[in-house]
């Protein structure tokens, strides 16, 4: 199952206004932590970087059930986010596997990075 460019764009945009949000929202004092030996190796702001990163690390994690939608939403009747007691039910069949490892395995382009962080 390819992507439409539609469906593509949209979860650019999503990964882009998430990221921004992030970038706008991000802490960069640091006068609430005191952390000589790190700052000593990695320098406060590579520090602070660091941190940057990790949140936006974790925060990937959090946002595929989202992206997740956004694909379904185009291919499937019903679209939603599983919480609580609701549970997914079924198999993930191989040629499903091999596409999202297809899809795992591609480096994210160097034009959102760009784009994102101008």
């Amino acid at each position: 199952m390819a992507l439409s460019k539609n469906l593509k764009n949209e979860v650019y945009q999503f990964l882009k206004d998430k990221i921004l949000r992030k970038i706008e929202e991000y802490d960069l004092s640091d006068e609430d932590s005191a952390k000589p030996f790190q700052y000593a190796l990695f320098t406060k702001k590579g520090y602070l970087a660091k941190g940057f990163i990790h949140g936006c690390e974790t925060a990937l994690g959090n946002w595929h059930e989202s992206i997740a939608k956004i694909i379904a939403k185009e291919n499937f009747k019903i679209a939603k986010k599983l919480q609580g007691t609701e549970k997914l039910e079924g198999k993930i069949t191989n040629d499903a596997q091999r596409t999202f490892e297809n899809i795992l395995s591609k480096p994210i382009p160097k034009l959102l990075l760009v784009e994102i962080f101008l």
